[in-house]
């Protein structure tokens, strides 16, 4: 009888054992794969595809210094969307704000023209004082600004009605900045080359990324898939 005892009592003390080195086993697994799971990126500023947001307002933390700004449905997905009411030189911005450091933005946008009158639309780094690219769809022109100023300008065929990929780099060159911009519709391929490039000097830069735009069409315009990126020291 008190063989049987023993041999039941250490049959149950080896699977308690075994139990707990089991569970171990799993926490620590766990735990292992919580380590490799990626930290979130410290050099990203803003990135919205807006599908997790609510249709109707734009969040309390968003900056808008002027025009209706709204979250809507289109085709299947959520944008922002520039109301074009009422007529005004809009602007929003987003994220955190960089201070002389360089920076990249990418947005896809979509507007229309209506009979002669077309819009203006774009994308801006370092806040309203910062640089911004934007497109004259009256004139099929591009632009290059600082603040209030157009630094640069060339020809551009915007596609009315279509989705257009608009991209903005400003990066530290020695004591200067290089600022590059480049635009494409996103049916066609991404250029190789950017459409507009400058240098610019003796220039401080700090801010937020923003779109901007006036609805002289008298239609909405849209924005989507927002991305902007601090650039890390040496990036290309």
């Amino acid at each position: 009888m008190k063989s049987c005892r023993r041999t039941l009592f250490f049959t149950a003390l080896i699977f308690s054992l075994t139990t707990h080195f089991s569970i171990a086993q799993d926490d620590a697994k766990k735990d292992g794969d919580k380590k490799e799971t990626a930290p979130p990126n410290s050099n990203e500023l803003f990135k919205s595809d807006f599908n997790d947001l609510e249709v109707g307002d734009i969040p309390s933390n968003w900056m808008a210094l002027d025009g209706e700004w709204s979250v809507i449905e289109l085709d299947g997905s959520k944008v922002l969307q520039l109301s074009p009411n009422p007529l005004v030189e809009a602007s929003i911005q987003f994220g955190k704000s960089v201070k002389g450091k360089g920076a990249t933005a990418t947005v896809r946008v979509k507007a229309d023209r209506k009979r002669r009158t077309a819009p203006r639309f774009g994308l801006g780094l370092h806040g309203g004082n910062g640089f911004h690219f934007r497109v004259v769809g009256v004139t099929k022109k591009i632009e290059l600004k600082k603040g209030d100023d157009i630094m640069q300008t060339v020809d551009f065929d915007w596609r009315p009605g279509e989705w257009h990929v608009m991209k903005l780099t400003v990066k530290p060159a020695d004591t200067a900045w290089t600022v590059s911009a480049k635009i494409w519709a996103e049916s066609d391929e991404k250029p190789k080359q950017n459409q507009l490039e400058y240098i610019a000097t003796d220039v401080k830069l700090s801010g937020k990324v923003s779109i901007l735009a006036t609805p002289y069409a008298g239609l909405p315009i849209y924005f989507d898939d927002l991305t902007a990126m601090k650039l890390s020291e040496g990036a290309e």
